[in-house]
């Protein structure tokens, strides 16, 4: 969306990171039966963005829960982000 992009037509990095929290959220909530709302998240370990995306690409983010700690008052959720060309049909890894 052109909300997202900057002036080369890349999707912001900062937006990216925005929908890899609410996948976070949403792999949590299910897991542990509570709405999104109740839930944040803590803390980030690490983000690496291998590549950019344009505006055009679709992004596919898939989420897993590692672990959970605390009595499920906590837990470990892995992000993954991948870019689907619209031209070509191909998947990559960001």
């Amino acid at each position: 969306l052109p909300l997202h992009q900057n002036h080369m037509g890349h999707t912001f990095g900062g937006v990216v990171m925005a929908w890899m929290a609410k996948a976070a959220l949403a792999v949590a909530a299910r897991k542990s039966r509570r709405t999104s709302g109740s839930l944040l998240v803590r803390s980030v370990l690490r983000i690496d963005f291998k590549c950019g995306s344009d505006v055009s690409d679709h992004l596919i983010f898939r989420s897993r829960l590692n672990a959970i700690f605390d009595g499920g008052r906590s837990a470990e959720v892995e992000v993954g982000v991948y870019k689907r060309s619209l031209a070509t049909g191909e998947e990559t890894s960001m």
